[in-house]
């Protein structure tokens, strides 16, 4: 019998090596996504069916490429190829939902399960190398230490950890026998406890956001408004009892609602980083509110621009941190939404914008909690961290935005 390769899907192979690189390594995991990106466009070219799933999906796979097209637009504005590299990392938002939208066909509720739990695995191994060697820092004690020996920078794996507890959650019911929800609900806490153990206290926070959010969603979708009510009722009860019992907690939500920094002591050094991030939304803010920055945006080469801010020592003692801690830094706006406003201006900001509510309105018109929780989650992420400005991050949310949504559509 021959076989006509040309034909062939590979895209769930393909998709599962992707997954499983993304948590280690960089251009393995680029040479499977330009592989996969190489075999949609040969099956488009000969699959009948892969060219109609391209006309079904060509408002998503468009709307979805959109920040990427804007990068496009501003790269061959300036002329130059020096921001090539801004491009190109970007570039996974228009090549990773164009192959997955293209075949979706063979995307089904089976296969999704199993890319996810492949991806959580991998998480899982990344822990694993991080901490061999260095066990002696499996205790909270050490927090502070334990980002140094970290394979994956501390956001990135906190939102690697928690969207695999949304998705091993996701899971639970579709799995077949008692042992293989015995082992999701193991990896479920194994990654909050790591989560907590390497203090990703961002996504932390995110994903706190984000359960309280699909809770309501789910009630709303499933029309349970009497249990959303008790829920919420008994929610906010212990958020305020809690408020009122501990004092720094009080101190804390003051500070943070009025922009003050923390005084970094024994007590609040943990809280180091949100004073950094008071220091560089500052930085952002100044360089979008400067001449007609907030409308045409500082240029793709506004890091630079922001650099210069960081060289002030005012900007880092305003904020009680040690200038001296951060000689030379070149920290991005660690806010997706400040970069894509410096980046491109206010089409920029107004396109990130767009693309999330078209997303969450998709997930309401599905029905479908676990996409709503995703995005949530991740939007939350990216309003302190710039998410979409390596690689780990751009192809995470391409990846499973695409995977979710176009699997959606099957079940």
């Amino acid at each position: 019998m021959r076989i006509n390769f040309k034909k062939v899907d590979y895209s769930y192979p393909l998709l599962l090596l992707i997954v499983i690189t993304l948590p280690f390594f960089t251009v393995p995991n680029s040479l499977l996504i330009i592989l996969l990106t190489i075999q949609s466009i040969i099956l488009i070219t000969q699959s009948m069916e892969a060219r109609k799933n391209f006309r079904t999906h060509a408002v998503p796979i468009t709307v979805f490429s959109l920040i990427f097209i804007l990068y496009l637009f501003a790269f061959i504005k300036d002329g130059t190829f020096t921001y090539w590299y801004l491009v190109e990392k970007k570039m996974s938002l228009l090549v990773i939902p164009f192959s997955i939208g293209v075949c979706s066909t063979n995307l089904n509720r089976s296969r999704l399960i199993n890319i996810l739990i492949a991806f959580c695995v991998a998480t899982g191994f990344a822990y694993v190398i991080s901490f061999i060697g260095h066990w002696n820092l499996l205790s909270f004690t050490h927090s502070n230490d334990i980002e140094t020996i970290l394979i994956i920078r501390r956001p990135y794996f906190g939102l690697y950890s928690f969207f695999c507890v949304l998705c091993l959650v996701y899971c639970l019911p579709h799995l077949s026998s008692p042992r293989k929800k015995g082992v999701a609900f193991a990896g479920i806490l194994f990654f909050i406890y790591f989560s907590f153990l390497i203090y990703a206290k961002m996504s932390i926070l995110a994903f706190v956001g984000a359960v309280i959010a699909t809770l309501v969603a789910w009630g709303v979708v499933k029309k349970k408004y009497l249990t959303l009510t008790i829920g919420s009722c008994l929610l906010l009860s212990l958020l305020v009892a809690g408020f009122y019992i501990s004092q720094p907690a009080q101190l804390a939500f003051e500070k943070i609602a009025n922009g003050e920094p923390f005084k970094i002591d024994e007590q609040w050094i943990y809280f180091l980083s949100i004073n950094m991030r008071f220091a560089i939304w500052d930085c952002s803010w100044s360089l979008i509110t400067e001449h007609t920055n907030w409308l045409w945006g500082a240029g793709l080469g506004h890091q630079d621009l922001l650099n210069t801010c960081y060289e002030s020592r005012s900007i880092w003692t305003k904020y009680n941190v040690d200038p001296a801690f951060l000689a030379g830094s070149t920290f991005n706006s660690h806010n997706e939404l400040f970069h894509c406003w410096l980046d491109l201006g206010i089409v920029g900001l107004l396109t990130a914008v767009s693309v999330g509510i078209y997303s969450i309105k998709k997930a309401f018109e599905m029905k479908n909690i676990f996409y709503f929780s995703f995005l949530m989650f991740f939007f939350l992420c990216c309003m302190t961290e710039s998410m979409l400005s390596v690689q780990k991050g751009v192809v995470f949310y391409s990846l499973f935005n695409s995977l979710i949504f176009f699997s959606s559509n099957k079940q």
